[in-house]
Order: structure tokens, then sequence, then C-alpha cells
């Protein structure tokens, strides 16, 4: 079970209604979203960007649900020294499978941005520079 704390990604779709709290990680009535997810200097979530490019390009989700590469996916960031989500439509780019190794990293996706405001763009690229994005080559 996961403590609050360490909670960074809640699928919205699976989720019953939950009873209002300040978590970070409840949207807003109204929002309609797949995923709600919180990027910290130390979650498991993060920005990741290409091998040749280090401009963030979307964000890994730890998830154990699966998605097909090419899935359509809305997500609501959360990031440090922002008070407003910040919502983007992304694309599976690529899929990070379950493994039983003792050192294995989490399962999820990597989502590739498709359509992001500047604004957010720009607080992403701060964010960016306290913690450095993944990197991950897709093409």
């Amino acid at each position: 079970m996961m403590h609050a704390d360490t909670e960074t990604t809640v699928p919205i779709r699976l989720t019953r209604t939950r009873p209002s709290r300040t978590d970070g990680l409840t949207p807003p009535p109204g929002l309609d979203v797949d995923y709600m997810v919180r990027i910290r200097e130390t979650s498991e979530a993060a920005f990741w960007s290409g091998l040749l490019d280090d401009t963030p390009r979307g964000v890994f989700i730890p998830t154990y649900r699966t998605h097909a590469v090419g899935s359509h996916i809305t997500v609501a960031l959360r990031i440090p020294g922002r008070t407003d989500l910040l919502v983007a439509n992304t694309v599976v780019r690529w899929v990070r499978e379950t493994s039983d190794a003792a050192d294995a990293t989490p399962p999820g996706v990597g989502l590739e941005f498709l359509s992001l405001s500047g604004q957010a763009r720009q607080a992403i690229e701060r964010f960016s520079k306290t913690r450095r994005a993944l990197l991950y080559d897709v093409d």
C-alpha cells in the first residue's frame, strides 16, 4: 500500500468518487483527464527527453495499467512551484513492462506531449533544470 506522501499517479477513470481532499491528486470537478500525476524531485513520475535533445518531450507515469503504443491519454500534471494543474494531451510512445527483478524500475508508460500551452512548456523546462529528464530514444 502506498503512503499519501509517496503517491504520484492516480488513474482517474478507474477510481470511484473520492472524498474531497487536498492531496493534490484529486481532480477538480469537471476536469476530464485519464491520470493525475504529481511530479517531484524524487517521484517515480518524471519528464523524459530524447537522447539528442534535452528539452522534455513528455512524461513517464508509473502505472500497472496497460496501454498500447499510439493510445491517446489526457493527463493533469502537478509540479513544484505551480498552484495550477498543467493539462496535456499525449500519446503513448513507449511502455516499461513489469519485472520481477529486485532492482527493477517501476512499470509504466512514456507519454509524448501532443498539445501543451507555451506557459506549461516553460514551467516544465524550468522544473527540468531542478531534476533532469529521463533519457529515452524513441526514434
